[in-house]
């Protein structure tokens, strides 16, 4: 089974991500857990659905909140996701 070609079917639509992560459709994120080197990825499915490229399952849950920020939850973990304007120290 080719997984990318699974993921290109199962993207979040941009009235369920929210425009301010839109993107032109980009759905599948590189992620820093020190904010600084990528160690792997997320990638945001239809219904709420995360496929990362972490552990066993390689499965989570996502959604939006009313502030704007996401919740993806993988690994026993909740993440709280929010984008920071550019030039304010992100990386």
């Amino acid at each position: 089974v080719d997984r990318a070609a699974g993921l290109l079917e199962s993207m979040a639509s941009e009235d369920s991500i929210g425009s301010a992560w839109h993107f032109n459709g980009e759905r599948r994120w590189q992620w820093l857990h020190d904010g600084q080197r990528p160690n792997g990825w997320i990638h945001f499915g239809e219904d709420g659905v995360l496929h990362t490229s972490f552990g066993a399952g390689r499965q989570g849950t996502w959604s939006r909140r009313s502030t704007g920020e996401l919740v993806a939850t993988f690994g026993r973990c909740h993440h709280v996701l929010e984008l920071l304007p550019q030039g304010s120290g992100a990386p």
